[in-house]
């Protein structure tokens, strides 16, 4: 069977690399450009890893789980995957350093709509599918990530509601 611990570790890492990303952003100018090209670097390896360990050893595994409540949720995961893995692409090959520099706001902007839909996974798979695949109920994890939603997001979102 799967084993979380190492999924919810993996979690924390990104929610990590995310929120220094977030902070990133938050700023109305560009940070140092190898200050960023680091908070690029880390983030977008830890998703990739992730991502890529999700698809080749995570959810086939689950797929052939006993349980029909596990298979429904991977299931879904997986259809939603297609998104969130074409979303990060995209980002990845969209945002070089030049583009950066030439559109500050833009990246901003893509950087929060992208780490939202990450933490969105995240929290689908630590509260719906690893307690499922644990055999335990909700046992405390929502209150770790539930001040985790991207401030510069609702910055942004709330900034274009007022144009």
């Amino acid at each position: 069977m799967i084993e979380t611990t190492s999924l919810r570790s993996e979690h924390n890492q990104i929610q990590k690399h995310a929120n220094r990303l977030s902070r990133a952003v938050m700023r109305p100018l560009p940070p140092e450009r190898s200050e960023l090209e680091r908070i690029r670097r880390d983030f977008t390896m830890d998703v990739a890893r992730h991502l890529n360990h999700e698809d080749a050893h995570v959810y086939p595994e689950l797929l052939e789980s006993e349980d029909a409540a596990i298979r429904a949720i991977a299931c879904r995961l997986i259809a939603e995957s297609g998104v969130l893995t074409a979303k990060f692409d995209a980002y990845c090959r969209r945002w070089s350093n030049a583009a950066i520099v030439a559109d500050w706001s833009g990246f901003r902007y893509a950087s929060s709509e992208l780490l939202a839909l990450i933490e969105r996974r995240m929290v689908a798979e630590e509260y719906e599918l690893y307690p499922l695949i644990d055999g335990d109920a909700d046992d405390g994890r929502l209150a770790r990530w539930s001040g985790t939603t991207n401030p510069t997001r609702l910055q942004l979102q709330s900034a274009s509601a007022r144009r």
